[in-house]
This record gives structure tokens, C-alpha cells and sequence, in this order.
């Protein structure tokens, strides 16, 4: 998917490019910063192109929000794997809520939720404890799923990952 001055491609975990609306790897080439160009860069989100014409009159390519980014998988004891990408999307009905989670998997398969919480947010004990019942619900109560508050979540890098595994 060509911009006027960007290149945005989908790929499958292949690398091969995703149809219109699959959502996959966003790799973006940007030739136009002179002194660091991005060639091919994998920048950890997921996204998805989308066809037609935006309602503003922009002719551009149309690409869909940003929804997640590249995640671990969390495995059940019996080898099902989940996608992390759910686990993107557990605070979005209430983002105020915290200010940073990230969903851990231990190495025996039980999962931790650490979340940095925003002091001022109401509900913070009922919304923590819906997530927990949801997650437990999701993993269908095959592995221990405990929520920690954290003063801090260590990172990494420049991006947080929402999901980690210390599975191999």
C-alpha cells in the first residue's frame, strides 16, 4: 500500500502480504527522512489495510486503526494457544482505568495481569476483578489468572508488550 511518501505493507507471519481487511504485521518503508530511512521496518503493530475512499476526499490508501501489536501466545497446558492479540484488548471498554497493564504467563502455565492503576478511576476493584472472571473465562479456567497492582512495568525497548510468556 503505497501513500504519497510511505509504503505500508500487511504480512501474514510468513511475510506474505495480507488481503484487504486481514489484519497483519505493519511493515513501513519511509524513504524520506535523509539521515535514518526506514526500510522494510517491522514496527510491532498489527493493523489491517481497508478498501474505498475515506469520507474526507483523501484519494490515499485507507488503513484501519492500529489494533494491537505483536504478541506472545498464551499456551493451556493441553497446547492450546491463545492469541495474544486478545489480551491487547482487555482494558479498552475502560481505558481510564489503568495506566499500563501486561498480561504474564509463568513458566507453569499460570497467568499474572501487573497493572500500573489510575488512582482517580472509580471502579478500579469491580473493573480489575471483571477482567481477572474474563481472562479465567478465556483460558477456561485451565491455568490460575491473578491481577497484581504495580508501580511500574519494566520495559524493554521502546514499546511495552502486552503479553509475555516465559513458555519457550
Amino acid at each position: 500500500m503505497f501513500g504519497d511518501i510511505r509504503r505500508f505493507e500487511f504480512l501474514d507471519e510468513q511475510g506474505r502480504p495480507c488481503p484487504d481487511g486481514e489484519s497483519g504485521r505493519i511493515v513501513v518503508t519511509d524513504l524520506e527522512n535523509h539521515l535514518f530511512p526506514l526500510i522494510r521496518y517491522v514496527n510491532g503493530d498489527r493493523g489491517r489495510s481497508v478498501s474505498g475512499r475515506c469520507g474526507c476526499g483523501v484519494t490515499l490508501p485507507l488503513m484501519d486503526k492500529v489494533k494491537g501489536r505483536i504478541t506472545d501466545m498464551i499456551r493451556l497446558p493441553d497446547g492450546t494457544a491463545i492469541s495474544g492479540d486478545y489480551m491487547t484488548t482487555i482494558f479498552d471498554d475502560v481505558p481510564d482505568a489503568v495506566r499500563q497493564f501486561q498480561v504474564c504467563q509463568k513458566a507453569d502455565h499460570s497467568i499474572e495481569i501487573l497493572v500500573v492503576p489510575n488512582p482517580s478511576f472509580e471502579n478500579l476493584m469491580n473493573v480489575l476483578e471483571e477482567v481477572r472472571a474474563d481472562m479465567t473465562k478465556v483460558v477456561r479456567a485451565a491455568v490460575p489468572v491473578v491481577v497484581r497492582e504495580v508501580a511500574e512495568i519494566p520495559q524493554k525497548g521502546g514499546k511495552l508488550r502486552f503479553v509475555r510468556s516465559d513458555l519457550t
